[in-house]
């Protein structure tokens, strides 16, 4: 059985860019609206995509270290249900938080771990490329 690494190693270096993007995003649109819904609903969207795309690391360590792969459907439906936690909040108060801004920010976590590894294997690639 080999050790995986710890689930921080995934979160350490996601947080600073999407940190970045958050006070941005926020620092533009309360400047320019006046007002704290698209900020509050960019919070609420990348809070709901670090608590899904932490479940979604945690489940496939389990699913890698201890062979249980009869949680999966569970774990999934769980998942779901914190993205849709997020959307309904939006729909119970439309006042405070805007739907399309949350819906935006649901996916931070995860293209921003794409993006990383898509940048470290192109480098990888080009540094095989030299090497030949």
């Amino acid at each position: 059985m080999t050790n995986l690494p710890s689930i921080n190693s995934f979160f350490i270096p996601l947080f600073i860019p999407i940190l970045i993007l958050l006070l941005i995003f926020s620092s533009i649109t309360l400047f320019l609206t006046g007002s704290y819904q698209f900020a509050l609903s960019a919070l609420t969207g990348c809070l709901f995509s670090y608590i899904g795309f932490h479940h979604l690391i945690e489940t496939q360590k389990l699913i890698l270290t201890k062979q249980k792969k009869s949680l999966v459907f569970i774990r999934f439906l769980a998942r779901f249900v914190i993205y849709a936690t997020g959307i309904i909040l939006a729909i119970k108060y439309p006042h405070h938080l805007h739907i399309w801004t949350i819906m935006i920010f649901l996916f931070t976590f995860q293209v921003s771990y794409i993006m990383m590894e898509f940048i470290k294997n192109f480098r990888g690639y080009k540094k095989r490329l030299n090497d030949e």
